[in-house]
């Protein structure tokens, strides 16, 4: 859930289940740049930013560090609609909670597909739709 992969970057959140300790040692395993990221507010990084395609970012300012994503396209989450954030891009789809429209819509307006999934029960567990997934 720390764990954020864009094609140039790898972004680590640093939470309260992930620390320096785990970015350096990443960093040091792949060779890719490695950027730590504050949360503040949440259980994870992927809790409050997910990577769309395309150099988009869905990410909720509230919540995470964001000098390091200036160089991304935002749509922007708000507070309330924070849990729609934690999503997941295949192609040009992006599976998303089902209750959204207003991020649904943003989603549509920056050119990807979106499917929405029943969440409400694992919404009440803080797990997201990344926490749901094994990607092979």
């Amino acid at each position: 859930g720390d764990i954020l992969n864009t094609p140039e970057v790898v972004f680590v959140g640093l939470s309260n289940r992930t620390n320096a300790k785990a970015v350096k040692f990443l960093s040091e395993q792949i060779n890719k740049k490695v950027v730590p990221v504050t949360v503040i507010k949440g259980l994870h990084l992927k809790s409050s930013v997910s990577y769309l395609g395309k150099n988009v970012l869905l990410i909720n300012p509230e919540r995470v560090e964001i000098g390091p994503f200036k160089s991304f396209n935002w749509i922007e989450v708000e507070e309330k609609n924070s849990y729609a954030a934690n999503c997941l891009a295949m192609n040009n789809q992006v599976l998303i909670p089902k209750g959204y429209q207003k991020v649904r819509g943003e989603i549509h307006q920056h050119g990807f597909e979106t499917i929405e999934l029943e969440m409400s029960e694992f919404e009440k567990a803080d797990g997201g739709v990344t926490c749901l997934n094994l990607i092979f």
